[in-house]
């Protein structure tokens, strides 16, 4: 018999599944940035207001592994990068990073932010809320991966994009790539293409 309920559910299906394949295959990537693990490499801050991590000299003492079209604008001294060459399009960031926030008493919780700014703008990529450990004042710090998506309206050169944070209770968080490193990954995909074949 017939379903009506079950012909949309298989329609939404075959959209969706249609809508990966084509995001897919016209995703290209951009290139990286990695910062090898370096002693007492780490950016913190306890700043209330979106703000940019200052320098640190220690991240810089490996050189840092750059593929594709990126540029190491800081020369490893802040988490931040450029692109050579852009399009029109939407782009992909993926962050592999260990961070962490510090609260203002054993067991309490942190909780923070960190945006993407391209120059003009300050978008969010991430919120954190984290409970810190009884004996410590320092929250769990572990891996992670963070994935922010962004759309260019014109093609552009030699663009800077930073990672900014910004605390919203607790005393301060940051970035830890001492021990496990940092990588930045950039891709991209052309969104006239992508709503043209769908």
């Amino acid at each position: 018999m017939f379903n009506p309920i079950n012909r949309i559910k298989n329609l939404n299906r075959d959209v969706a599944e249609r809508e990966d394949s084509i995001i897919a295959s016209t995703t290209r990537f951009v290139g990286s940035i990695e910062w090898l693990p370096t002693t007492s490499c780490e950016w913190t801050s306890a700043s209330g207001t979106v703000a940019e991590f200052a320098d640190n000299v220690n991240c810089d003492n490996n050189s840092r592994v750059v593929t594709g079209g990126i540029i190491d604008t800081s020369l490893g001294l802040r988490p931040e990068f450029g692109i050579q060459s852009g399009e029109q399009g939407i782009y992909s960031m993926q962050i592999r990073v260990v961070h962490s926030g510090t609260s203002t008493y054993n067991g309490g919780t942190t909780n923070y932010e960190f945006y993407l700014n391209d120059g003009v703008t300050d978008s969010i990529i991430s919120q954190h809320y984290l409970n810190a450990a009884p004996s410590s004042n320092y929250s769990y710090r572990g891996a992670t991966g963070m994935w922010h998506t962004w759309e260019e309206g014109s093609s552009f050169s030699n663009k800077t994009y930073k990672i900014k944070v910004r605390m919203l209770s607790g005393v301060s968080s940051g970035l830890y790539p001492a021990s496990h490193g940092m990588k930045i990954s950039i891709y991209y995909y052309p969104n006239s293409e992508i709503l043209g074949a769908l």
